[in-house]
């Protein structure tokens, strides 16, 4: 992210009436550079954002930082006065705490941003949200509240010894729920299965953003439909072609979500491998037209778990293996869709 500043000597500075030039730009770049490293850590919740408005994740961070540098007719940055006048006398914070600070300002700003985006451009995505909310309205597990004018949801706990771990990616908790509540759960359901692994979860901090959770809950939501509207037409591809892209697909699969998952659920190799070799098999069975032979997901399992039976493979495989499957045939499907320059 680059050097981070002196900030005990810059925010003074900046909160000056008629701050200076250089003092107001070092700010306001450093604030541009914690906003877009936030942004890129959340890409797989808002990457369907970012592509449906064709913004950049660079843009993004300016547009949601811009607020903070507002002036008003004494040329003061109001809403930076008004934050740092609340979190106390700023020489009695060091500077560890002014960075914290800073962070949570930004990250504020950015989390903002993105709720008013999704509210003007995906109204479905606020209507679920305001479902989500009334489900929260007195839970047993989880409770509604704001920080910094962000919505956040977290568990009810008198004390929560794992506040400053990270918070649990959306991508690993989808997995997680659908092995715990039915297709067509309740909006009250979805919220219960979140809360149960939020609490269970002791890796990950008890908290999740209002916005995550909804993303959660509608990707929930589509994960029993099949996509066949749209899908690229696989004929003009040879076998060598789609089985190149199939190879890609899966090595993006590995980096951004497997492995993560490997991790928190301590899976060894040899299952990692048996689930990205068997996705690799499932999606030149779905989109090579050449190879009309038809296997189930369990079978293609068993071919690279050896020992594995159905039974086994209904209690432990099946979700995450359907779960992974699904990510790569709808990356599969952008991938052939952009060889083909289909909009």
């Amino acid at each position: 992210m680059g050097n981070t500043p002196e900030l005990k000597r810059l925010i003074p500075a900046v909160l000056l009436p008629k701050p200076s030039y250089a003092a107001s730009k070092e700010f306001i770049t450093f604030c541009h550079q914690v906003a877009l490293a936030y942004i890129r850590t959340k890409s797989f919740s808002h990457t369907y954002l970012l592509q449906k408005l064709a913004v950049s994740a660079n843009d993004l961070a300016f547009d949601a930082i811009a607020d903070l540098f507002r002036r008003n007719d004494e040329d003061t940055f109001t809403e930076l006065s008004r934050y740092f006048a609340h979190v106390g006398p700023l020489e009695a914070r060091s500077e560890d705490a002014l960075l914290t600070d800073t962070r949570r300002l930004v990250l504020g700003a950015v989390n903002r941003r993105i709720f008013r985006l999704y509210r003007a451009s995906d109204p479905a995505l606020s209507k679920l949200i305001r479902n989500l909310k009334l489900a929260l309205r007195d839970h047993k597990l989880l409770k509604y509240e704001t920080r910094g004018g962000d919505g956040v949801v977290r568990v009810r706990m008198k004390s929560d010894s794992r506040e400053d771990l990270p918070i649990m990616p959306p991508e690993l908790i989808l997995p997680e729920l659908l092995t715990r509540i039915p297709h067509g759960a309740t909006a009250r359901e979805i919220v219960d299965g979140v809360g149960t692994i939020l609490i269970e979860e002791k890796e990950y901090r008890g908290m999740i953003s209002l916005v995550g959770l909804a993303l959660i809950a509608r990707a929930f939501y589509s994960s029993g439909m099949v996509a066949t509207d749209g899908d690229a037409p696989t004929s003009t591809f040879s076998h060598d072609e789609i089985a190149s892209l199939a190879k890609n697909v899966v090595s993006r699969l590995k980096a951004d979500t497997v492995d993560e998952y490997g991790r928190k659920k301590k899976l060894n190799s040899e299952r990692l491998h048996a689930y990205l070799e068997s996705i690799q098999e499932i999606l030149l069975l779905e989109f090579d037209g050449s190879d009309s032979a038809r296997s189930s997901y369990f079978e293609i399992l068993q071919r690279h778990y050896g020992g594995l039976t159905e039974a086994e493979y209904k209690s432990r495989h099946r979700v995450v293996l359907e779960y992974f499957a699904r990510i790569a045939k709808a990356e599969m499907r952008k991938d052939l869709k952009k060889e083909l320059q289909i909009p």
